[in-house]
């Protein structure tokens, strides 16, 4: 599983349909695309909400992504995290 980073933003209508019955099917929307849920955060300033989740490939992270911004109103930018690792020679760590 690859882990997937979503930062969302609401629209005025998935704004008005907030509720912790909507959280949970929003989670069941990331199991029916393949995926697991690990964390939601609510945000302050350019976006709105962020998801982290797993997905087995990218095809089954855009089905999500597809099926979230219908169910609550939103759009996302989703981008595929990788850790970073110390002993890491192949990629430069800013960290």
């Amino acid at each position: 599983m690859m882990t997937y980073v979503s930062m969302l933003t609401y629209s005025a209508e998935g704004v008005k349909g907030i509720s912790a019955a909507r959280t949970a099917e929003a989670k069941e929307a990331i199991k029916r695309a393949g995926g697991k849920y690990i964390a939601g955060y609510d945000l302050l300033g350019m976006y709105d909400a962020m998801i982290i989740a797993e997905y087995p490939d990218p095809k089954a992270a855009l089905k999500a992504s597809m099926e979230l911004n219908k169910l609550i109103g939103v759009s996302s930018r989703t981008m595929l995290a990788l850790p970073i690792n110390d002993d890491d020679e192949d990629v430069v760590c800013l960290l």
